[in-house]
């Protein structure tokens, strides 16, 4: 399914409806499956390419998608993730009020959105409400923290919502915090992007991706709400493994890894398969990354 913009609303279409709609492709023979989708696979491509839509072609889910108005798409995605200092929208008053502003303080102090404060910020889009977190979920914008068998108060993890100050007294908060977690005895390891840089935003979408992993493969009975930090993010994976991240300065491309030394031979084979589906998925394999101390301990 994907989105096209008629009259300045929003339905659901399918590709071809929407390639139809817009007097692109004429010549679509739906019983020559082959040859369909290799004509709009390099159709979408091109489209994307220049910035007519947007398609994401290699992340797994959304292939058949296409959003023709990608600005409908921002505004969505800033209703939850933008700096809440400086930004308002009126519907956040009513968001402000649900149970006399617990559910909004929770949010910004902890990045676990409720699902019943995501309605209130999606007003509106009541119609679309799950394709927008099917694809949140996918784009790692949030994280689910719920079981497939639940159905009433879902809760949803937003990692980019905290930002990263990466100041010095960040650093040191975190190392405390860290230091409590791990109890003091834990292994360190690094991911380094070369080039000097981390790219923005994947710090955030492997927090992201981690999650949803252990949460949709566990019982939610097994684990902890995640801990979004300052300067980085502790992340139960289960039973008694522990894993804490830490970006450095994003000069440098440099996100730390800890985990207790008696669990990191489970925990670090996770990691280094999340970077690399993220650099699959997202920047086509084009990011040079160096998971030596991961992938050899």
């Amino acid at each position: 399914n994907g989105y096209i913009d008629s009259d300045e609303e929003n339905f659901p279409s399918t590709v071809l409806e929407a390639l139809r709609d817009c007097n692109v492709l004429h010549d679509i023979d739906r019983n020559d499956t082959a040859s369909t989708n290799k004509m709009l696979g390099n159709f979408l491509e091109f489209c994307n390419s220049i910035c007519a839509f947007v398609h994401f072609g290699s992340v797994p889910g959304l292939q058949g998608c296409c959003i023709i108005h990608p600005q409908w798409l921002t505004n969505t995605i800033s209703y939850l993730v933008r700096d809440h200092q400086k930004h308002t929208f009126t519907r956040d008053y009513e968001a402000m009020d649900l149970n006399g502003g617990e559910l909004w303080t929770k949010y910004l102090d902890t990045c676990v959105l409720e699902e019943t404060l995501l309605h209130k910020l999606w007003l509106g889009e009541q119609e679309h409400w799950n394709f927008l977190i099917n694809f949140m979920i996918k784009l790692h914008v949030m994280a689910p923290l719920f079981t497939s068998d639940q159905i009433r108060n879902r809760q949803f993890l937003v990692p980019s919502l905290m930002g990263l100050p990466l100041s010095d007294l960040g650093y040191k908060s975190y190392k405390r915090e860290l230091d409590k977690y791990l109890e003091y005895d834990y292994f360190e390891s690094k991911i380094e992007f070369q080039g000097g840089f981390l790219p923005s935003g994947l710090y955030e979408r492997l927090v992201a991706r981690l999650i949803k992993n252990v949460w949709v493969s566990k019982g939610s009975s097994d684990l902890h709400i995640p801990e979004i930090l300052n300067n980085g993010s502790l992340i139960h994976m289960g039973a008694d493994y522990k894993l804490g991240l830490m970006p450095t300065d994003m000069k440098t491309g440099v996100i730390k890894v800890f985990t207790r030394k008696e669990s990191y031979k489970f925990i670090l084979p996770h990691v280094v398969k999340a970077v690399r589906d993220i650099n699959s998925e997202f920047y086509h394999d084009r990011l040079l990354v160096n998971m030596t101390s991961l992938e050899t301990t």
